[in-house]
């Protein structure tokens, strides 16, 4: 499983994306921006770094059940 920052997922995306991050959040670093982050887990202090910048975490079946279209959605490994 990848091991993802979020200083990582804040060089790599733009404000607003859907994110899916195939492994765990990592909470080293911030966001500057907000953004709706997926995955099969993250730790208590990703998913706070998350909040605090007014995005939403959210797990990889909360997802699968929103039937989002996979065009809208930037994977993460």
């Amino acid at each position: 499983w990848a091991k993802i920052n979020l200083s990582r997922l804040n060089r790599i995306t733009c404000k607003g994306e859907t994110v899916l991050v195939l492994g765990n959040v990592l909470g080293a670093g911030s966001l500057d921006h907000h953004l709706n982050v997926y995955a099969f887990r993250a730790t208590e202090g990703a998913k706070k770094g998350i909040t605090d910048s007014k995005g939403s975490f959210g797990l990889v079946e909360a997802l699968v059940a929103k039937k989002q279209k996979p065009a809208g959605i930037r994977l993460i490994k």
